[in-house]
């Protein structure tokens, strides 16, 4: 472990992100695909809420091992803080054997389907749109259909659609 990367973990054991943030831009300087230096980058992003720049680090650390399942459970977590739902339920597809993932990915099939439930409601151009194809409907919104929620995203018999409607 280099010098920086030292310095860095002690400084986010100390709860100095900045600190650990300035020293990890001096260790990713010298080796920018340094393994624990980028770890390390991620965890002070995520605690610091830094979503968008935990990804960009995720990315960087995916181009080195991409079949290390944490990147994905971290990268899956991100992108739901972010509302990116359909790319977080991808992510956390990636590493079901991790323990909590497979529970996380049925909270976030819960949250995807809750909403679409409340635009079809509320959304008459939404639920036009799904009256035509509820997949199209939930892509373009961000959302991703799994085999669990896509058969709970389809019309029951007897709906319809209406965009708009006579007062007659």
């Amino acid at each position: 472990m280099s010098e920086a990367v030292r310095r860095a973990d002690l400084a986010v054991r100390a709860q100095a992100d900045e600190r650990a943030l300035a020293e990890l831009g001096n260790a990713l300087q010298l080796d920018p695909s340094h393994l624990g230096a980028l770890e390390l980058l991620a965890r002070v992003q995520w605690r610091l809420n830094q979503h968008q720049e935990v990804i960009a680090t995720l990315r960087r650390l995916l181009a080195v091992n991409p079949y290390e399942p944490g990147y994905h459970a971290l990268m899956g977590a991100s992108l739901q803080c972010l509302g990116r739902y359909g790319e977080s339920a991808r992510a956390f597809e990636r590493c079901q054997e991790l323990p909590g993932s497979a529970e996380a990915l049925q909270e976030l099939e819960s949250w995807q389907s809750s909403l679409v439930a409340d635009m079809m409601k509320s959304d008459p151009v939404f639920r036009a749109h799904y009256a035509q194809s509820p997949e199209a409907a939930c892509l373009t919104r961000g959302f991703c259909p799994t085999r669990h929620t896509a058969q709970r995203w389809m019309p029951r018999d007897g709906e319809r659609a209406t965009l708009f409607s006579r007062p007659s």
